[in-house]
């Protein structure tokens, strides 16, 4: 919002949901937005043509937001596009199965007037469970430091993050050859051009985790994508805390070659797997008490994601 905006005129905030064939969430994500307590909201949903229930319960909120639905090149172009259609000088983007808590937009403006040279605001968040339970809160997150995003972890959950118009257009928006880490890639590209604030205390959003979210699906290709997008930041390539990860995915498709007699890959991949196990960033991560702590919430959010997990979680939680 402009310097000289009156301190009693609220900002319009526009929120954009990509969407596509997530019918059976889009309901509680568009309630969240449209339930918000303040009063100057615009939102867009940018549906990619789905198929399922989507539209029908879009055209239940007509009067409370406005909708389109067309073939899109993927959730980067999708948001691209909301943005680009919108006006609000306060932008947030959160996914159709992900949910806002209530009072966060108008957190959000707050934090935005107290901090006039922010380029971008985000604050805590939770992990939900496929039915909407709550898993935990995501332990992870803290304030922004650039080399520690760059080099150890993606520590901010993407629907707790807000950005200023001007910030946002000035990087270019999202970059749509990635198809995992855009979100990872934007915090990155704003903090090198503008200031971040961490909202501390302030939990603004609900992230569902469940087997078919592309986080959870993408496995190798994903850790590949995070691995090219960080070496183009000028840093080491895989961050820390996914040299875990990166190692259990390459050992998978090690078994996979090995099981359908494709020796060279399996050896290829074991290879990896150790490269990854020996980097010696791997030793930083483990010495770290919450790294240990997001293990455990996000195997037990993997475990709660299954159709039959609902009694393990309780179990474990206890």
């Amino acid at each position: 919002m402009p310097p000289d905006t009156p301190p009693d005129t609220p900002p319009l905030v526009s929120i954009v949901t990509p969407s596509f064939n997530q019918g059976r969430f889009i309901d509680a994500t568009v309630r969240s937005v449209v339930e918000q307590d303040y009063p100057n909201v615009e939102y867009l949903v940018v549906d990619g043509g789905s198929t399922d229930e989507t539209l029908d319960v879009l055209r239940r909120y007509e009067d409370a937001l406005t909708w389109i639905s067309e073939s899109d090149d993927g959730q980067s172009d999708a948001v691209n596009k909301g943005i680009a259609r919108t006006q609000g000088a306060i932008v947030g983007w959160v996914n159709s199965d992900d949910a806002y808590c209530p009072g966060a937009i108008s957190a959000v403006v707050e934090a935005f007037r107290a901090n006039p040279d922010a380029g971008m605001i985000y604050g805590g968040a939770e992990w939900m469970a496929e039915d909407g339970s709550t898993i935990a809160p995501a332990v992870s997150i803290e304030r922004y430091r650039y080399e520690r995003l760059l080099n150890y972890s993606n520590f901010i959950v993407q629907p707790a993050a807000f950005f200023r118009r001007e910030a946002i257009e000035a990087v270019g928006g999202l970059d749509m050859s990635l198809h995992y880490v855009m979100d990872y890639d934007l915090w990155l590209r704003l903090g090198r051009r503008f200031h971040v604030v961490h909202l501390e205390g302030r939990t603004l959003a609900r992230a569902r985790c469940y087997e078919e979210t592309k986080s959870s699906a993408g496995g190798r290709v994903r850790i590949r994508e995070m691995e090219a997008m960080i070496r183009g930041h000028g840093g080491a390539g895989v961050p820390a805390f996914y040299c875990l990860e990166s190692a259990a995915a390459e050992l998978g498709e090690s078994r996979r070659g090995f099981g359908h007699g494709r020796i060279g890959a399996g050896i290829v991949s074991l290879c990896r797997a150790v490269r990854a196990l020996c980097h010696l960033r791997v030793a930083w991560a483990l010495l770290s008490s919450s790294t240990w702590r997001t293990i455990r919430i996000r195997r037990l959010r993997d475990r709660r994601s299954r159709p039959d997990s609902a009694a393990i979680g309780a179990s474990s939680l206890a």
